[in-house]
């Protein structure tokens, strides 16, 4: 298996007909989820079809986590918890989706000073952004969708 730190991934695996099973178990709960991975193997590298591997089991974690925060939110929401002992989380995301989906698998071995600037200089202007549009919802409401970007 491969570990991330975030829950395990069964290893190994088999392609058949451009696309595997993906079996992730969560380290907390135990819970095992099952990803059918779509994938072309005359295209994808070895080293391409792992960082999807890692990309899935990163996200289920993250799905996992926002799935908790949206439900305790509705339950603080319809009154089922008391809101002096449960307050509501309140989610930002500053991002870079379109910038981080150029890059190479190899980016993320890359220390050289010059891409670490590129990457600090990129979250300087997101954030600068982030501010622009949502400075007003600090510590009133979220500045993300959840539902709509996590579930």
């Amino acid at each position: 298996f491969i570990e991330n730190g975030m829950g395990h991934v069964d290893m190994p695996f088999e392609i058949e007909n451009g696309s595997f099973q993906l079996h992730v178990v969560d380290p907390a709960s135990g819970h095992r989820s099952t990803y059918q991975v779509t994938v072309d193997p005359q295209n994808d590298s070895l080293d391409d079809i792992i960082d999807r591997i890692n990309t899935l089991s990163f996200n289920s974690s993250l799905m996992r986590e926002m799935r908790i925060i949206d439900f305790v939110t509705s339950l603080i929401d319809d009154g089922h918890l008391d809101q002096e002992h449960y307050k509501r989380l309140l989610v930002h995301v500053v991002e870079a989706e379109t910038e981080m989906r150029e890059l190479s698998v190899s980016s993320k071995l890359n220390a050289s000073w010059d891409f670490l600037m590129y990457l600090f200089e990129l979250g300087v202007q997101k954030a600068d952004d982030w501010i622009d549009a949502h400075y007003d919802k600090l510590g009133k409401k979220c500045s993300v969708d959840i539902k709509a970007k996590y579930l």
